[in-house]
């Protein structure tokens, strides 16, 4: 036998046993999920009048809200300029729903500037 038929058998055993070490032993636990953790980051600068004349962001966030779990935690921010907790970082209930679906109606395109970089360290900042 060749020293690359050896090699190749090596690896090719090697390779059976990747499916074999990569399982987790039969009498551990299944890992605990996490509740969903959704945080909206909504663009309300000026240059958004161009960019989503129609302001389809209303709706979207609407539509979101309605399809998150009730197990799930989310928050919707707004940035220009400054920053804005619309709806807080909460665990989504029914009431949770209802204040965003009211607030989304205030999505317009009113800020001036695009500070996204301090928009995303305050919506992934917890409490």
């Amino acid at each position: 036998m060749t020293f690359t038929q050896r090699v190749c058998i090596g690896v090719l055993c090697l390779l059976a046993n990747i499916p074999v070490l990569a399982q987790p032993p039969e009498d551990s636990e299944p890992p605990t999920l996490l509740p969903p953790d959704v945080r909206l980051v909504i663009d309300v600068s000026g240059s958004m009048k161009r960019n989503d004349p129609n302001n389809l962001r209303q709706p979207a966030v609407e539509l979101l809200v309605q399809l998150l779990p009730e197990n799930s935690r989310a928050g919707v921010w707004t940035f220009g300029k400054w920053i804005n907790m619309l709806v807080p970082h909460k665990p989504v209930t029914p009431q949770w729903r209802e204040s965003a679906q009211q607030k989304s109606a205030d999505i317009r395109s009113v800020g001036l500037y695009t500070n996204i970089g301090e928009a995303l360290e305050k919506a992934a900042y917890d409490s």
